[in-house]
């Protein structure tokens, strides 16, 4: 795993168990008001995520939300191996999540 140099990388310990990005997840649920309990998998991760948007007002930001934040990871993980560049703390990697939102979002508007 480029994050953390212990474990082989593999999907469930790239996105959930590395130690970088559950404490990513983490300041992102905290973000969303919501405590994160400990996930086995990709899909029970994709089920609370869907449980923070249950308003149907929100139900696309859902999407949004889970793209954003898979291409956040996965962002940090490519420019890790190609370019040799260091990753951002969670919080970096947040602050990145709502751009992309904000970008999409504007997008989608026409602005």
């Amino acid at each position: 795993c480029v994050f953390c140099n212990q474990f082989v990388e593999y999907i469930n310990h790239l996105f959930l168990h590395c130690n970088f990005t559950s404490n990513m997840w983490y300041v992102i649920f905290a973000w969303l008001g919501v405590v994160m309990l400990l996930l086995q998998d990709i899909q029970t991760l994709y089920d609370q995520v869907w449980k923070c948007f249950r308003d149907k007002k929100v139900k696309r930001l859902k999407h949004l939300f889970w793209h954003a934040s898979c291409r956040c990871i996965c962002n940090m993980r490519n420019n890790t191996i190609i370019r040799n560049s260091t990753f951002a703390e969670p919080m970096g990697c947040i602050q990145q999540i709502k751009s992309i939102l904000w970008q999409w979002l504007l997008y989608k508007r026409g602005v």
